[in-house]
């Protein structure tokens, strides 16, 4: 903590100005005394110094798009080397519901935005087909959710035989509800698993609902854009904290506790 303190204050403007007021030292004794000294980092205070927080010494790969709850996008820099770093910890989450890396997903997505506009969009469609061909993924757009396009999404799934299926959760409630009387065509699959992500099933008998009609058990991811992936489910049981990538740590009590994440990559 102490060399990255060090380095912060050098070399990030932000970090630098908050030496400067002369709160904080140069090293600390203990980690009770930079959690006092030092604020805590959340998405307002990297949107209010954009320009100051990151460390423009650094050169990264890629930005990263987020906004979460808060539907306000902030971008953030990210590093192709995170993607290695994490890729186990990803296939284990699927492993324990006996998914390999090459088995058939259907993925109930909505990722347009994220290609880009005009010729260059094209271009990145067609990568991202490539991409998709080579993983061995059904990429179905989940932007229209009107009962036509689940039923045709439903004929999708039926017809490309998936051995698992990854969706934003509420959108996996609607599918689920809409097919509801093609559960038998569904059980012929013999599909391993259904993952929601994203955000909580809307309601309390979604997972029910979901697994009734796929014939399959229901998992759930939990991560985020600027994290990737934190935890998973276990089959018949609570989730499982990939701890070896992240120290979860809850904060408050009952209804107030919020949960505070640090990346330890």
């Amino acid at each position: 903590l102490n060399r990255t303190w060090k380095y912060a204050i050098e070399n990030v403007l932000y970090y630098k100005k908050i030496h400067a007021l002369g709160d904080t030292p140069t090293r600390f004794k203990t980690i009770k005394e930079y959690t006092n000294a030092v604020p805590f980092l959340d998405k307002a205070i990297i949107k209010n110094n954009y320009k100051e927080i990151f460390d423009h010494h650094q050169k990264f790969d890629l930005m990263r798009i987020t906004a979460g709850s808060t539907s306000q996008p902030i971008q953030m820099p990210a590093w192709k080397s995170e993607f290695e770093y994490l890729k186990l910890s990803n296939s284990l989450g699927r492993k324990w519901y006996d998914i390999s890396p090459g088995d058939k997903l259907f993925l109930f997505w909505g990722h347009a935005h994220l290609l880009g506009h005009g010729f260059s969009g094209f271009i990145n469609g067609l990568k991202r087909s490539v991409k998709d061909k080579i993983q061995n993924y059904v990429r179905y757009s989940c932007y229209d959710l009107t009962e036509k396009n689940l039923l045709m999404a439903g004929d999708a799934i039926i017809r490309t035989n998936p051995l698992y299926i990854i969706g934003y959760s509420s959108a996996l409630d609607q599918l689920a509800r809409a097919n509801i009387k093609r559960k038998h065509e569904f059980a012929r699959l013999n599909i391993k698993v259904v993952i929601g992500t994203g955000e909580n099933f809307p309601f309390s008998d979604s997972r029910d609902v979901i697994s009734n009609v796929f014939g399959s058990p229901v998992a759930m991811e939990y991560g985020s854009v600027e994290t990737n992936l934190i935890a998973h489910t276990m089959p018949h049981s609570r989730y499982q904290v990939f701890w070896k990538d992240y120290l979860l740590e809850k904060i408050g009590e009952r209804d107030t506790s919020e949960v505070v994440v640090t990346s330890l990559y």
